[in-house]
């Protein structure tokens, strides 16, 4: 029988699969954390060419309507795929070429498929926005997304392969392959400048996901799997399709949730949707690095000890995941929330960006980032019932988030701006959150109670010394009121 209070034994194999985890996410994290840092290059030096007006608004809501295509499928692939080929290369290592051919067959035919539906219906369906966009507005995003079209099929590719070389321990390879494709990015947006103007943003952005695709194939033999390709579903794919409907169905509410904010911040004054994508790019470059190698190095180990059938083993290693996250977050949740406005102030640098525009970036930023740890657990919970394949909750949790967070959007957007935008962000993301946990209290085997409660301890601590270092500096400095 258990005893209240004391941490279960961990057994010597798992012990000491801990340090080679720990190893392992490092090295992920580390190399993501440099593919991020020159994606936040990348964006420091489009708000320094381009500013924040109109046609970087029209730009990132061009963004985001191949996104539509693009974020579910690459959600999806990432979520039942890992753990079909990890399956499969414990139990049947001779159907990994055959699965890995036939995804990246189907995946490219609907890329190419979501590609000219997308070029054909935009300029219909941006013409029904009515008075939401003006004629301009409208213009010039019809231009910047038929520019992005050939990147829903790079990056829908490059999914599938940094996919499959994850599943075969070849973790090295996306994250370097996504560099190149930011510095691709970079030369070809400063390059194309001068000649091109704002255009050269949607033909950078599509020649750096093909660089990405092309390096990702250049090194594919480090992966040690041979692709072939066919039209055939096997039964590991096919069952993994049939799991993913749910997260498919979930991300694109959630996307459309994404599309919808921005044509709220597009009836705010120009330069609104460019201070809320900015805003966001950084709270996502935060969430990558606190997260990306953790949650990539959990899902393929955590589908290995589910295909053993070790339960008990699984809950430990959840329990383990959450508490860590939970306290190695509030921290930097804290220190960002405190500097907020000069992280962004560093990162637009010598931008010609307006000041008010600097100050709702900043403003923004800081509600999103307060969701950090929210993000995470609901993160490592979603991949706990992925692994467990009882998906469809995800898609349930994702409409009522989609729905609160595009409620409250159209309620604080007017009299806060931008800002409360992303405060309806984090609120619909509590909620979701709140929903996960409950749903996966269950499969986890422990109830997150007692290790938020200590999370709110810290943060309070860690919200006091802040606070006391605020007052020292105001007294220092003469400014006693």
């Amino acid at each position: 029988p258990r005893i209240s209070g004391v941490a279960p034994r961990v057994s010597a194999s798992a012990a000491g699969q801990l340090p080679s985890l720990a190893t392992r996410a490092g090295i992920v994290t580390l190399l993501n954390a440099i593919a991020l840092a020159s994606g936040l290059l990348l964006y420091r030096w489009l708000a320094a060419l381009f500013g924040a007006t109109e046609t970087t608004d029209a730009f990132f809501l061009a963004l985001v309507i191949p996104s539509l295509f693009i974020g579910p499928v690459l959600s999806t692939a990432a979520a039942t795929l890992t753990p079909v080929l990890t399956e499969c290369r414990i139990n049947h290592p001779e159907r990994v070429g055959p699965i890995v051919g036939s995804a990246l067959l189907w995946s490219v035919i609907a890329a190419a498929a979501a590609a000219a539906v997308i070029g054909l219906l935009a300029p219909a369906g941006l013409e029904a926005t009515g008075r939401v966009l003006s004629p301009t507005l409208r213009r010039l995003v019809v231009v910047n997304v038929v520019a992005l079209l050939p990147l829903v099929v790079a990056q829908t590719a490059s999914a599938i392969l940094s996919i499959a070389s994850n599943a075969a321990a070849c973790l090295w390879l996306p994250p370097c392959a996504l560099i190149a494709r930011q510095v691709v990015t970079i030369v070809l947006a400063v390059g194309l400048h001068d000649r091109l103007g704002v255009l050269a943003l949607p033909i950078a952005f599509s020649a750096g996901g093909v660089a990405q695709l092309a390096v990702l194939l250049a090194l594919w033999r480090c992966t040690a799997t041979r692709i072939q390709f066919g039209w055939r579903l096997r039964g590991e794919l096919a069952e993994g399709l049939r799991r993913g409907v749910p997260l498919l169905i979930g991300t694109a509410l959630l996307q459309l949730a994404v599309v919808v904010t921005r044509f709220l911040a597009a009836q705010l004054p120009p330069g609104n949707v460019t201070a809320l994508d900015y805003a966001t790019r950084i709270y996502a470059a935060v969430v990558d690095v606190a997260a990306s190698g953790l949650l990539l190095v959990t899902l393929t180990d955590w589908s290995a000890v589910n295909a053993r059938g070790d339960v008990a083993g699984l809950q430990l290693r959840v329990r383990h995941t959450v508490t860590l996250a939970l306290f190695a977050l509030v921290p930097v949740v804290v220190a960002l929330y405190a500097g907020r406005e000069p992280l962004v102030g560093l990162w637009l640098g010598r931008a010609g960006i307006d000041p008010a525009l600097g100050a709702a970036t900043a403003m923004t930023l800081g509600y999103l980032v307060l969701a950090l740890p929210l993000e995470i657990t609901g993160r490592i919970y979603s991949q706990l019932l992925v692994v467990r394949r009882v998906p469809w909750i995800l898609a349930a949790i994702a409409a009522v988030r989609g729905t609160a967070t595009v409620a409250l959007a159209a309620a604080l957007s007017g009299p806060l701006g931008v800002p409360g935008i992303g405060a309806a962000e984090t609120l619909g993301l509590l909620v979701s959150a709140a929903a996960l946990a409950g749903a996966a209290q269950r499969l986890a085997g422990h109830s997150l109670t007692e290790t938020l409660v200590a999370g709110a301890r810290l943060a309070m601590a860690g919200v006091g010394a802040w606070l006391a270092a605020h007052g020292a500096y105001a007294v220092l400095s003469g400014r006693t009121n």
